[in-house]
């Protein structure tokens, strides 16, 4: 069994921004969401600018 876990980080602000670089970004939602199974990949993490706050998400 692999220890790597497919996953890719999206801009959840809805601004479309690049993340290049996630240790500039924090972690404000993800597909699949908490204590919920992985049952397919990749796991999608939606981030903001770690100067921005997790209220300002767009809903998915």
């Amino acid at each position: 069994m692999s220890s790597e876990i497919d996953m890719i980080f999206e801009d959840a602000s809805g601004q479309g921004r690049p993340v290049d670089d996630p240790a500039d970004w924090k972690i404000c939602n993800s597909k699949p969401g908490p204590n919920q199974q992985i049952t397919h990949f990749p796991v999608v993490f939606g981030v903001v600018g770690v100067s921005e706050s997790c209220e300002d998400t767009v809903p998915e």
